[in-house]
């Protein structure tokens, strides 16, 4: 099918938005449209050279949508699901992966188990394909990605909170929970209030931290985290 994507040639230059050729859903694999995509700090570093990807390339690894088909031997995703992509899934199957945590059995960069092909979309320029990096492709009209890769979103929730979770919001809340480890009572101190130190404010706060300390040399970051740090008003 011909869709519309936001194809990055070369670093320090802008997208180019065209038409590209995106291959049907095959076995483990799930067609979403998107419904809305984040730029994480890692589409800048890309397209600013600070990091480095096989180019031309389709980013946008934060993204939600709605499935649209699904490849054979499919079950966890039907047609309708609102979904938030996960950038990081794994096979599902591995005994490693059920027991040692969600993300333990596969790369960004990896095949999933479950698929039979490296998803590409092609571009009309000859000769030059556009790879998915971290098997997500937010910055696009549809995406295919792994079965695995499809996280069952609330409908209470729109679109673009979705994308966010995808990647800054796990990130961050993940990193104050699960890595740090906060506990009730205890003192945090955040440096770098982007869109992962919010949320690792977040976390914190979710954990019980007593006195969060919000460090930036923004003062737009440090309102933001003022916010976000502080207890709803009942």
């Amino acid at each position: 099918m011909r869709v519309t994507a936001a194809v990055l040639y070369d670093v320090n230059k802008p997208y180019s938005v065209e038409t590209v050729e995106l291959d049907p859903p095959k076995r483990g694999e799930v067609l979403i449209k998107v419904g809305a995509a984040g730029v994480c700090r890692s589409d800048l570093h890309f397209q600013k050279g600070e990091a480095t990807i096989a180019l031309p390339a389709v980013l946008g690894h934060e993204g939600a949508g709605t499935v649209q088909a699904v490849g054979e031997g499919v079950t966890m995703a039907k047609p309708g699901d609102r979904v938030i992509l996960s950038f990081v899934p794994n096979c599902g199957t591995a005994t490693r992966a059920r027991a040692a945590g969600p993300t333990s059995a596969t790369s960004t960069r990896a095949p999933p188990a479950s698929s039979t092909t490296t998803r590409r979309a092609c571009t009309p320029r000859p000769g030059r394909t556009a790879p998915t990096w971290a098997r997500s492709r937010g910055f696009a009209e549809y995406a295919v990605v792994p079965e695995m890769g499809c996280v069952p979103a609330p409908a209470s929730l729109d679109f673009p909170q979705l994308a966010l979770i995808g990647c800054s919001v796990t990130t961050g809340v993940g990193a104050a929970v699960f890595n740090a480890r906060v506990q009730p009572g205890d003192s945090v101190v955040v440096i770098g209030c982007g869109g992962v130190g919010l949320n690792v404010l977040q976390g914190a706060r979710l954990a019980g931290a007593t006195t969060i300390v919000a460090v930036d040399v923004k003062d737009t970051a440090l309102a933001f985290a003022d916010e976000v740090r502080r207890p709803p008003t009942p």
